[in-house]
């Protein structure tokens, strides 16, 4: 069945033994590469670790917490609950903020939001009156 396919003892054998060969000279050059990055890598460890001492990191621990410190600080000021304290109201309309007058007259239901508390607009405790037109009183003759 070899000779048909014209595979030969002989060619077999050396194919086999090149191959053999190949595999040799690359192993002899895996061993020192493999030596010389495990050098190289062992190197870098070392100059990350060496930084890393006790102090370094309560120092960087440190200098985060101040950061995020005033980062919330920075939140705080720029939220709206910081305009409400400076007398600005939030008006809502059936649920969503309003900012047009339009968008007022639109809702069904308005609410406004204080520094301490909401509201319903109209419900002040008290009933609502109807303004009484003013006229200016009668003034009887001075002579």
């Amino acid at each position: 069945a070899l000779a048909d396919l014209a595979l030969r003892p002989g060619i077999l054998r050396r194919a086999i033994g090149e191959d053999a060969r190949r595999t040799a000279a690359l192993a002899s050059r895996l061993a020192p590469a493999m030596a010389r990055s495990l050098r190289e890598r062992q190197m870098a460890l070392s100059r990350t670790t060496k930084g890393l001492g006790p102090g370094v990191l309560l120092d960087r621990i440190n200098r985060l917490r101040d950061k995020a410190t005033a980062l919330d600080r920075l939140l705080g000021s720029l939220g709206y609950e910081e305009t409400l304290r400076r007398g600005y109201a939030v008006v809502r309309g059936d649920g969503r903020v309003v900012t047009t007058a339009a968008g007022a007259a639109a809702a069904q239901v308005l609410e406004i939001q204080f520094q301490d508390g909401r509201l319903q607009a109209g419900q002040s405790g008290r009933p609502s009156r109807k303004p009484t037109p003013r006229t200016p009183p009668e003034q009887g003759s001075l002579l």
